[in-house]
C-alpha cells in the first residue's frame, strides 16, 4: 500500500511539473488603468496576423488595474527582429508573466494559441523576451 501511495504521489508531481502553463497563467495582464491596447502587440508573420499578450497568475480585472502611471515594459523580438514593446501596469512588477502568441487579431483562446515564452520575472522596469516562429 505504501508503494502505491508513493508511486501515485510521484506520478501526480511529475504530471503537475510538466503541465502546460497555458492553464496556470490564465489571467490577462493589463496596462496602466486597464489599458487593453498597449498591453498587447499585433504583428504580421508570413502574411498572417499574430497577437502577443502577457498573462499572469494574478487575477486583476482591467477595471482594477493600477492607475499610478507607473508601468513595466516587455521588450520583444520575433525571430530576432524588434516588435512593439508591451506596457503593463505596476501591478505586475515582481511577479511571473508569460507572453502567449495567438494566430489572430481578435480571438485569443486554445484554438488560436501557437506559442508561449518561458516564465519571465518582472523586476526593475523592463524585461526582454524572444518569440521563435518557424519560417517554414
Amino acid at each position: 500500500m505504501k508503494r502505491l501511495i508513493f508511486l501515485t504521489l510521484v506520478l501526480i508531481s511529475f504530471s503537475y511539473a510538466n503541465s502546460s502553463s497555458f492553464e496556470e497563467f490564465a489571467f490577462r495582464a493589463w496596462g496602466v488603468g486597464g489599458d487593453k491596447i498597449a498591453s498587447k502587440v499585433t504583428f504580421t508573420f508570413k502574411d498572417e496576423n499574430y497577437t502577443a499578450i502577457p498573462y499572469s497568475t494574478k487575477d486583476i480585472s482591467f477595471l482594477n488595474a493600477s492607475t499610478s502611471g507607473n508601468f513595466y515594459l516587455l521588450i520583444g523580438k520575433l525571430n530576432d527582429k524588434d516588435i512593439t514593446p508591451i506596457q503593463l501596469s505596476s501591478d505586475y512588477i515582481n511577479s511571473d508573466i508569460v507572453v502567449k502568441i495567438f494566430k489572430s487579431k481578435d480571438v485569443f483562446n486554445s484554438s488560436t494559441f501557437v506559442y508561449e515564452t518561458n516564465v519571465l520575472f518582472t523586476s526593475g522596469n523592463h524585461q526582454y523576451f524572444n518569440i521563435k516562429l518557424n519560417d517554414e
